[in-house]
């Protein structure tokens, strides 16, 4: 099966970049222009500096993300984090079913894209959503991985359970 990619939409990258990356330079710059009423170059290129390494890491997590289903394990990777189970037994969880996910455990929540390990019915479960409309995988009744609702549609007819 040919690997499908879950993106987060330019919107979703431009709000995330205003608030996880732009943000903390301007505070950085305004809090020296307010104690100093100077900005020193030192500064200014350290807010530079912090503002290329948050954007990247935005940019990453938001267009990295990857679900494949090859020789009977589903895979799904995003940024940083990924996991991978058998496919076998998988079934989808009813769309009225399918939990919220929760607390994260180990993965990044920003505005469009969640990526990783979350709470989700009391247990940890995988996670890759940019859009409200998700759908959850179990493996004998324990919710395993939430994807998108048109991520699952078109793993469907590929998984066994």
């Amino acid at each position: 099966m040919e690997p499908i990619s879950v993106v987060m939409s330019v919107r979703s990258l431009l709000i995330s970049s205003l608030l996880v990356a732009v943000l903390p330079g301007v505070v950085l710059v305004m809090s020296e222009w307010l104690s100093s009423k100077t900005l020193s170059p030192q500064m200014l290129l350290l807010s530079a500096a912090i503002y290329g390494v948050l954007q990247a890491f935005v940019v990453f997590q938001g267009v990295s993300g990857r679900v494949s289903l090859d020789r009977g394990v589903l895979q799904v990777r995003s940024g940083f984090y990924s996991a991978s189970w058998p496919s076998a037994g998988l079934r989808v969880v009813e769309e009225r079913q399918s939990p919220v996910p929760g607390l994260r455990i180990n993965g990044v929540a920003m505005f469009g894209i969640r990526a990783g390990w979350f709470l989700v019915d009391g247990r940890d479960a995988f996670v890759l959503t940019t859009t409200d409309e998700r759908l959850c995988l179990a493996r004998n009744a324990k919710v395993v991985v939430c994807l998108d609702r048109h991520v699952v549609e078109r793993l469907w007819p590929f998984l066994d359970g």
